[in-house]
């Protein structure tokens, strides 16, 4: 997959998740005798003990980020302009969908995702590095079960529970954001750099963080949609073959029977139309919080934008999310992002109109699993053209394999 990092929208997404960072973290008891201020101070505990721990299990921080969800909403509810009750009821709900994510993707993605948010080094040594750590928590959990005893009830919590908590709460940032121009002011304890550190958000900060969030509500809808009608057991078959002696392996050989990858899972609220729309978000929330103003400086910092490699990529992030800002509405120019002397066109609307990934699946040579797949349509159905040179994004059907063991 690493060619789709060329491609603007796919680097502002990296880019994106290189940069932000925050976090998230139990008793779900919530007696009517607390004040709003005890229910926030029991909330911003909850969230900590998640936010400095990043060897916490995937059980543990679901049934924390769930308690401090329910003390900072009842805290809301008795005092509705409280910054600190919105800002953390926001975070609980964005990072239980990045424990989710790291639940639901398959592995190869969610490891590709880790490698982003780490730029492949380590994750004690990333901004990143906690919601890496959540991402891998949440696959490490996946691993212990059985795919048929998990995957379909989790895609239906996320469907059910998380993704509607994250679509109420994400415009709770914009009033986050304006509290905090009009003088308010949040921190949280969190894991940052290998260290636990008092973080204190300004403007640029809270920016970053909606557009983090809105991203992590962009790839639910797609983890969701894509997978809900999945049956039991893994989706690939263990021995494929080659049923029509062409010595290739293509997609009706090696997926199981529809309606895997088959038929789209979504309503108007939740899938393509959903994922476009929080990518859409996320990148008119990136653009404004990448500016080198209004970003808390020292060592109090969210990030550091007085490090010059900071500074690069945050104009990188201003580039790329204002193409991904146009390339989620409409068709938009990308240029000669494959390095070929061929001009391109992204055009992501399309993603509503595919009823079925199994099409656009590679084929695989039948004897060599570690060999690149040949891709049936280049442009995946319009979204790049003229299309995408065979090799440039490498897939095979090991990885396929692995992806959901």
């Amino acid at each position: 997959m690493a060619n789709c990092w060329r491609i603007g929208v796919f680097g502002m997404l990296g880019l994106l998740l290189l940069l932000c960072g925050c976090t998230t973290g139990g008793n779900v008891d919530v007696p009517k005798t607390l004040t709003s201020n005890q229910l926030i101070d029991r909330g911003q505990t909850e969230l900590e003990s998640v936010a400095t721990n990043p060897y916490m299990s995937q059980t543990n921080a679901d049934r924390i980020l769930r308690a401090a969800e329910v003390d900072f909403n009842t805290a809301l509810q008795k005092d509705q302009k409280n910054t600190q009750a919105k800002m953390g009821l926001a975070l609980a709900c964005t990072f239980q969908g990045v424990f989710d994510l790291g639940v639901v993707l398959p592995s190869n993605m969610g490891q590709m995702l880790v490698n982003l948010l780490t730029q492949k080094q380590s994750t004690t040594s990333s901004p990143m590095g906690l919601p890496a750590r959540m991402l891998q928590a949440g696959m490490k959990a996946r691993a212990a079960k059985t795919r048929n005893s998990l995957q379909q009830s989790m895609q239906l919590q996320i469907a059910s529970t998380t993704l509607p908590n994250l679509s109420q709460v994400l415009p709770l940032f914009a009033d986050v954001e304006n509290d905090v121009r009009n003088g308010a002011k949040l921190q949280l304890r969190m894991y940052i750099n290998g260290q636990i550190r008092l973080v204190k958000f300004d403007v640029a900060d809270v920016q970053l963080t909606s557009a983090f969030g809105n991203l992590v509500a962009s790839l639910l809808n797609l983890a969701v949609c894509y997978n809900l009608d999945m049956p039991d057991g893994t989706p690939v078959r263990q021995l494929p073959i080659d049923s029509n002696s062409n010595n290739m392996l293509e997609a009706e050989e090696y997926l199981i029977a529809a309606p895997f990858l088959n038929r789209l899972v979504y309503t108007s609220s939740i899938g393509p139309s959903g994922c476009l729309l929080y990518l859409h978000n996320a990148a008119v929330e990136a653009q404004a919080g990448s500016t080198l103003s209004g970003h808390t400086i020292g060592v109090n910092a969210l990030i550091d934008v007085t490090d010059s490699t900071v500074q690069q990529n945050l104009n990188k992030l201003a580039g790329y999310a204002g193409l991904a800002a146009q390339a989620a509405q409409s068709q938009v120019p990308i240029g000669d992002v494959m390095g070929d002397g061929v001009s391109r066109t992204l055009n992501l609307p399309n993603l509503l109109y595919i009823s079925s990934l199994r099409s656009l699946m590679p084929t695989f040579p039948k004897d060599d699993d570690t060999a690149t797949g040949i891709w049936p349509d280049p442009t995946f159905h319009g979204i790049i053209t003229p299309g995408i040179p065979q090799g440039s994004l490498t897939f095979t059907y090991q990885q396929l394999r692995l992806a959901f063991k």
